[in-house]
């Protein structure tokens, strides 16, 4: 329905991860045939952006393996595994890990269970001791780029800093974290 719209204002909730990877290059493409359509993106938590779309503050949202809401239909779904995320320099070996593994060293995770990626991480059942606690992904990536740990986060969120070799990703094979998904609502 969205292709077709040449007026209006379409009104989006999205986690942080999704804007730099998926939100903007959709953005572009979609401004190419409805450039008098005004976007509004609003970044939030997983559970945020399923409350926008109930109460109708946003048309669509988009959001990391969030919580079902009687009132959100799930429009579309991929698969978006966390991963071990650490500068290239930290050393963190090839191969598929445990968290269980690397829950000894340095790791950065948001703060809370409002943020789809840390419920993800939570039903890994992996008691971590985290170095930093930030909820924003930008603070996320940060952490690893500058070697300072690991940082658990989806390929959307670092897909650059892989290209530019400014991050190496491990897959972890935990079923929550492999199983979680991207959602549009």
């Amino acid at each position: 329905a969205l292709r077709d719209l040449r007026r209006g204002a379409i009104r989006l909730s999205c986690v942080e991860g999704t804007i730099s990877g998926l939100i903007t290059p959709a953005i572009t493409e979609f401004r190419r045939n409805s450039k008098d359509v005004k976007l509004s993106v609003v970044r939030a938590g997983s559970t945020a952006v399923m409350r926008a779309v109930a109460a109708d503050e946003a048309d669509l949202g988009l959001a990391f393996d969030p919580p079902a809401h009687r009132d959100v239909a799930v429009v579309a779904q991929t698969p978006a595994p966390l991963y071990a995320v650490a500068a290239p320099e930290f050393d963190l070996a090839e191969g598929m890990w445990d968290l269980s593994e690397i829950a000894h060293l340095p790791i950065a995770i948001p703060p809370d269970s409002i943020y789809g990626i840390r419920d993800v991480i939570d039903r890994a059942g992996v008691a971590l001791d985290p170095a930093l606690v930030c909820d924003s992904v930008y603070g996320l990536v940060g952490f690893a780029k500058q070697g300072q740990g690991i940082s658990l986060l989806p390929m959307c969120c670092i897909n650059d800093e892989i290209e530019a070799g400014s991050l190496v990703a491990r897959p972890l094979r935990n079923a929550p974290l492999m199983d979680a998904t991207i959602s549009l609502v």
